[in-house]
């Protein structure tokens, strides 16, 4: 009986446990907030020739690049809407032809008509007409680098990179869903992607110690965002053909690598 009892007791108290409640899951749309991917671009030296890179190694790059930033499109999308893409071309898009100051004559496969033509503008503007595919909208962020620069008879500002960009422009005026910021005057632009400030340059002003650009870099940033008349608060910049993040004095500074592997170039240089 008090077995019984006890049970019935028992029974009694499960039925009293309050109900489990479900909390609504969030519809995909409301989980994370908007995000811009960005891509930096720059020292494709388009018109180098190695043992391992030229004009078609370059090619295949540009579709493995697609290939990759589609895939980590995707893959963030599940977390969060990804609509636009911003790309940050950082300059030495071409190698020049140089030879004897910006590249050796045995690394030159192409001069630089046959660069700009055959070569850089058609797989660039293929890529970012692709990519269309995926984003609502592309922003070209554009700054030239030293490799494009026509010589110490021509102006500063009259650079093979900046050409590119603005053939680039006028190749794909048709898609509007692609702005293009193109900085023609200046060394530097700031870009502005989602209220963050980025510095754009391509590298080539900042000094060198044994080789090494880390000392150089965290002077030159810091002075830079002393004394620019735009604030920013992540530096971006290619020119070292060596990848690396680095924080000085606060300040997210981004080194961006090089599509052309094979080159002695970053083991003179860096080491």
């Amino acid at each position: 009986m008090g077995a019984a009892k006890q049970v019935g007791d028992l029974i009694d108290k499960i039925a009293s446990i309050p109900k489990i409640s479900l909390d609504p899951l969030p519809q995909l749309k409301e989980i994370g907030t908007e995000e811009t991917q960005v891509l930096l671009f720059s020292d494709s030296q388009v018109g180098q020739k190695t043992p391992d890179y030229n004009a078609e190694v370059f090619r295949a790059e540009m579709k493995t690049l697609q290939r990759g930033i589609q895939k980590l499109c995707l893959i963030h999308r599940r977390a969060c809407p990804v609509k636009n893409l911003a790309v940050f071309f950082l300059g030495d898009i071409l190698e020049n032809e140089r030879v004897g100051y910006q590249v050796s004559l045995d690394e030159l496969e192409k001069v630089v008509l046959e660069q700009i033509v055959d070569v850089s503008t058609p797989a660039i503007s293929e890529f970012l007409v692709n990519c269309l595919q995926l984003y609502e909208r592309i922003d070209c962020y554009c700054v030239r680098g030293n490799h494009g620069n026509i010589g110490k008879f021509a102006a500063s500002t009259t650079n093979w990179d900046t050409i590119v960009y603005k053939i680039l422009e006028l190749r794909l005026k048709e898609f509007d869903r692609i702005k293009w910021y193109i900085e023609d005057k200046h060394f530097y632009q700031v870009a502005d992607v989602m209220g963050h400030k980025y510095l754009l340059i391509h590298g080539d002003q900042i000094p060198s110690y044994l080789g090494v650009p880390h000392y150089g870099l965290a002077a030159r940033i810091t002075r830079l965002k002393v004394n620019l008349p735009q604030t920013f608060e992540v530096a971006c910049l290619g020119h070292f053909h060596s990848p690396n993040i680095f924080t000085y004095n606060g300040i997210l500074t981004i080194i961006n690598s090089t599509f052309a592997t094979g080159s002695d170039y970053p083991l003179q240089k860096m080491g």
